[in-house]
């Protein structure tokens, strides 16, 4: 946070706060009954709660969110529209803001993880024992040109859009070892196969 107010002039972790909270309270927004002007009214879904996206898809979904298709007042900016919403819901709904927080806050503590059809999918930050399959045979050779190949785009599209720096280079350190070791490996198994499969090595 300091960090970022050395920055950006306020102690925050995000410019995305507003954007998050409206992605939260879009599937329980309910419009009816207040004053709103008129660049907010798109920021109101018009389908039945029931028949919405999921949070995820108000926060990330770039061509059916409404956040990312405002028409903006002259002066404003995305993030203060989208904050004076937020305010206008919480306090037009705080029993059903509380509830969705409520809610959410008590899942966390139940003996069973269950992932329901409207939640963040945990599949991206699963540790796995090994990588996923798809479909094909393991290809180390192939793997391991993959990681190199992701460490070559990442530091040449560093270089195209911004001068040199050592923070640049940081993907080497993920990227290549993984990739030398798994080269290796690969260059390792294709020895024992050639050795395994020669007559004359008397194996």
């Amino acid at each position: 946070m300091v960090a970022f107010h050395q920055q950006h002039g306020t102690f925050a972790l995000t410019t995305y706060a507003s954007r998050f909270l409206y992605a939260r309270l879009a599937p329980i927004a309910d419009c009816r009954g207040l004053a709103l002007p008129s660049h907010h009214w798109p920021l109101c879904p018009p389908e039945p709660p029931d028949q919405r996206m999921t949070t995820n898809a108000y926060m990330w979904d770039l061509r059916r969110s409404p956040q990312y298709r405002l028409n903006l007042p002259a002066g404003m900016t995305v993030e203060q529209v989208l904050a004076d919403f937020d305010r206008r819901i919480v306090r037009h709904q705080p029993v059903d803001y509380a509830l969705l927080v409520g809610r959410d806050v008590l899942r966390g503590f139940q003996p069973f993880r269950t992932v329901g059809p409207k939640d963040v999918p945990p599949t991206p930050w699963l540790l796995r024992q090994k990588l996923p399959s798809n479909g094909r045979s393991h290809d180390p050779d192939g793997l391991y040109r993959s990681f190199a190949a992701t460490c070559l785009a990442v530091l040449v599209i560093a270089a195209m859009g911004s001068a040199f720096s050592w923070r640049y280079q940081l993907p080497q350190l993920v990227l290549l070892p993984p990739a030398g070791a798994l080269g290796l490996s690969a260059l390792l198994r294709r020895d024992l196969a050639a050795a395994t499969e020669d007559p004359a090595s008397g194996r």
